[in-house]
């Protein structure tokens, strides 16, 4: 389905305030320096869009999988362990941080094969924010879940998304 450039615009200022608020209205334990998570999305028209935000003073590179709305749940426990091993790993508790990482790698693999998993990591700038978007080939659900990871060189923020819905 084509989008008008009107509704492309409105898809464009809704992306932007929700990545405004996800900035604002992160979780503590994504970045250990920075409380807001990086990454955020919907699905508009049957197409996804993750919306990756910069919150810090260096580019950051990030990756996507896709997966059935059903996986929130397991993909949310295993970016919480990931956190967790980041957290650990800023504290000098390295046994911790291996264990917490071992248990992310194992609940991410209980979510199942992605419909979709990111081949080339997306490069944002300091303060800026990127958006990519991904397709169905075959009948698209109007909700999915998505296991992002991003990096810069020293830290990892891992976020579970919930995509929904936004009607334009």
């Amino acid at each position: 389905m084509r989008l008008t450039f009107r509704r492309r615009m409105a898809v464009t200022a809704t992306g932007a305030a929700v990545a405004a608020s996800a900035l604002t209205a992160g979780t503590a334990g994504a970045w250990v320096s920075v409380p807001a998570h990086s990454a955020s999305g919907q699905t508009v028209a049957g197409t996804v869009r993750i919306i990756y935000t910069n919150p810090l003073d260096r580019t950051i590179t990030c990756t996507v999988r896709i997966y059935p709305a059903s996986k929130v749940t397991t993909l949310r426990r295993a970016a919480h362990l990931r956190n967790l091993s980041e957290t650990q790993r800023a504290q000098q508790k390295k046994p911790d941080a291996r264990k917490s990482a071992t248990r992310a790698r194992a609940k991410a693999a209980s979510a199942g094969r992605p419909l979709y998993e990111s081949r080339t990591p997306t490069k944002v700038s300091p303060g800026s924010t990127r958006v990519v978007y991904w397709s169905s080939k075959g009948r698209s659900a109007r909700s999915y879940s998505a296991l992002s990871e991003c990096r810069n060189g020293g830290q990892t923020d891992t976020t579970a998304i919930l995509l929904r819905p936004i009607d334009v």
